[in-house]
């Protein structure tokens, strides 16, 4: 650690306020960053930045900074996990249920009847996986976004998230094979 950064951490355990501005004005625009490139949602980085803030001179206080000569790093990496549960919350909370549309009566009967019956099998399979499972397939099929775009969103690569398609296609495949009505 520089002769700055270790006057800087023994003044922040010491509670000195103009430390904890001078830390602020070091972290706390760069922790909004990387929060704003991630969520892309400018209030919520401002809302990770203050909590990263917290955690860490919480963290300096406390003395649980395994590694106290790189502070830049142990403020990254808090901010990676702030932002990581964001994302999932925010997976979690997005509602996803596509409509089905209604039988057309043109069709032949039993082509439109065990159609629909499949699609509503289908959707009961899809309700049961967990919500980002349903949050990942809803924007490859329905809004097909590319796998690189949704990685970004969910905070993953593009290879995990074509790993978790074929993961869950193949569930479903699974579950719609061993459904007795089928």
């Amino acid at each position: 650690m520089n002769d700055d950064s270790a006057d800087l951490v023994a003044r922040l355990r010491a509670g000195d306020e103009a430390a904890e501005a001078e830390f602020r004005a070091s972290f706390g625009d760069l922790a909004r960053r990387w929060a704003a490139s991630r969520l892309r949602d400018p209030e919520a980085a401002h809302g990770v930045a203050q909590e990263v803030l917290l955690l860490s001179l919480r963290a300096l206080r406390e003395g649980t900074i395994r590694d106290e000569d790189n502070l830049a790093g142990f403020v990254y990496g808090t901010a990676r996990r702030v932002i990581a549960g964001r994302l999932r919350r925010r997976a979690r909370e997005q509602p996803v249920r596509p409509e089905i549309p209604p039988i057309d009566p043109r069709a032949g009967p039993e082509v439109t009847v065990a159609g629909h019956e499949l699609a509503l099998r289908l959707l009961g399979e899809i309700d049961r996986l967990p919500a980002r499972d349903r949050r990942l397939l809803y924007d490859l099929v329905v809004d097909a976004l590319p796998a690189e775009r949704i990685a970004d969103r969910m905070g993953l690569t593009a290879d995990v998230v074509r790993k978790r398609k074929s993961r869950i296609v193949a569930t479903l495949r699974q579950r719609l094979s061993d459904d007795p009505a089928g």
